[in-house]
């Protein structure tokens, strides 16, 4: 009888520890941090098409001249000075379709429609013209 008690005792150890396992790798399950400049995409939009949700695009310092469309839950950083010119493309400069979507550290320049979406963030460090 005690052998039998002794398995039951064993068998929810180690489901227990199996269970903690799953959930520490479900809590430090994070995005993949993905860069542009410097050896990376040479685009913004490059970046955000090659992202999933989750995942954070690091924007090394430059300026770069593209229209964005934003339909990934991603964060967008810069590294330095990052200035985006929106300026000559029809439309919105950046069109978020996406949840969940976060603007850090940019100047957004030549904007003549400005930006589309509903759920998303500029974070104070960015600025548009």
């Amino acid at each position: 009888m005690k052998e039998h008690h002794m398995r039951k005792y064993v068998m929810g150890v180690i489901i227990a520890l199996a269970i903690v396992a799953i959930l520490g790798i479900a809590a430090n399950a994070k995005g993949a941090t993905i860069y542009v400049g410097a050896g990376g995409y040479t685009t913004i939009q490059d970046a955000i098409n090659a992202s999933t949700n989750g995942d954070t695009i690091i924007v090394n310092a430059s300026t770069y001249t593209e229209q964005l469309t934003v339909n990934k839950s991603v964060t967008l950083k810069t590294n330095g000075a990052v200035i985006l010119n929106v300026s000559g493309f029809s439309g919105y400069g950046i069109d978020i379709t996406a949840n969940n979507v976060t603007i850090d550290g940019f100047e957004i320049i030549g904007v003549s429609v400005g930006a589309s979406g509903s759920s998303w963030n500029i974070m104070s460090g960015s600025s548009y013209d």
